[in-house]
């Protein structure tokens, strides 16, 4: 029988890089550009985005980079957009492996800004976070960046401020994501693959968080990405998969990935070291009309039996957390049993 077959599906729950305002050459805001850092939604003269470039650099090159606001004609409607070198997406810059390059960055927009290299291996106070790393970026303002790049790898350069402005964009719940009739294998995540590859019925994603996933199809037709929650099942997109044989190839045998196995053998002396420290976790709850009865705090980790504190209106409870106990990758959830409490509420705390 024919076989199917969708390979490295980049699962992605993010915020998007730039932020899209929909209008028509009539519209107007009462906003001036820059005050206050509000973002403008008038499209004024700004330039036609245009295509974007591959730019190739070699170790010690500098380059400039300039964020600006340029429109965009989708579907009828003129868009305005936050471009870099007047591109959407910005220029996709190749750097060799071990090469070390300067970006003269300038903000050429109506809001503060900065570069963060999403991935990238440098130093501290070139990674972009505003009032952490560095101050934002004001607008006509520029900044200068010291890029290194150790690893090979596709990465990606993006703001790391007024993301609030981002459509489409998640909260702070967990995305618990399947595609139903389908198997999913995980690959590797934000830091890379993984030891050993394994076949998973759904993956847990928290905002901006990024997993890769070879999905293996045994017949054509429509299948459903979902998000489950206790609660209900949500459609988040759909995959068509077309008719016509393909290689199984290396698809049905998760991959070990010795290079990766290799390069934790120096720290694995302290997966099993004597604990260094015992971290504290108080939960407290705040004193409230809504909620007069005791709330039930449920704590449960893989492989052990679940931790429950009652706490009272105004009270609050300590819970020693020894991660000595914790194999690596652990998933712990602290779960609120309150009745008006949803499966959003829940927080997955992973230990690494």
């Amino acid at each position: 029988m024919s076989k199917y077959l969708v390979v490295a599906i980049i699962i992605t729950v993010s915020l998007i890089v730039g932020y899209a305002a929909y209008s028509n050459s009539k519209q107007t805001t009462s906003s001036k550009v820059g005050e206050s850092g509000e973002f403008s939604t008038e499209l004024e003269s700004y330039p036609v985005a245009k295509k974007t470039e591959i730019v190739e650099l070699k170790n010690g090159d500098s380059y400039n980079l300039t964020a600006s606001i340029v429109k965009k004609n989708i579907n009828g409607a003129d868009v305005k957009m936050l471009s870099y070198n007047g591109s959407i997406p910005g220029p996709l810059i190749k750097v060799p492996q071990g090469g070390e390059i300067t970006v003269n960055f300038t903000n050429n927009t109506d809001v503060d800004t900065t570069i963060h290299s999403h991935g990238v291996r440098l130093d501290n106070q070139f990674d972009g976070v505003p009032d952490v790393t560095q101050k934002p970026i004001k607008v006509g303002e520029s900044f200068t960046y010291k890029l290194k790049f150790p690893d090979a790898g596709v990465y990606w350069y993006h703001p790391h401020i007024r993301e609030d402005y981002a459509t489409n964009s998640a909260s702070t719940r967990i995305f618990n994501i399947s595609i139903p009739n389908a198997r999913m294998r995980l690959v590797g995540a934000d830091n890379g693959k993984y030891e050993r590859e394994e076949w998973v019925d759904s993956v847990r994603l928290s905002p901006s968080e990024r997993v890769v996933v070879e999905v293996w199809f045994d017949k054509s037709g429509d299948y459903q990405i979902t998000h489950k929650t206790p609660q209900n099942s949500y459609t988040m997109g759909a995959i068509d998969v077309a008719p016509g044989p393909v290689t199984t190839s290396y698809l049905l045998v998760p991959r070990v990935n010795q290079d990766i196995i290799t390069a934790l053998g120096p720290l694995r002396p302290q997966f099993t070291k004597e604990v260094d420290k015992t971290l504290n976790l108080t939960l407290s709850m705040m004193g409230n009309m809504m909620q007069q009865e005791p709330n039930t705090i449920e704590i449960t980790s893989s492989g052990f039996s679940p931790k429950t504190l009652t706490i009272s209106q105004g009270d609050a409870r300590g819970y020693p957390i020894n991660f000595s106990e914790y194999q690596q990758l652990t998933n712990s959830q602290i779960r609120n049993s309150a009745t008006w409490n949803s499966y959003t509420n829940k927080n997955h705390v992973f230990l690494k």
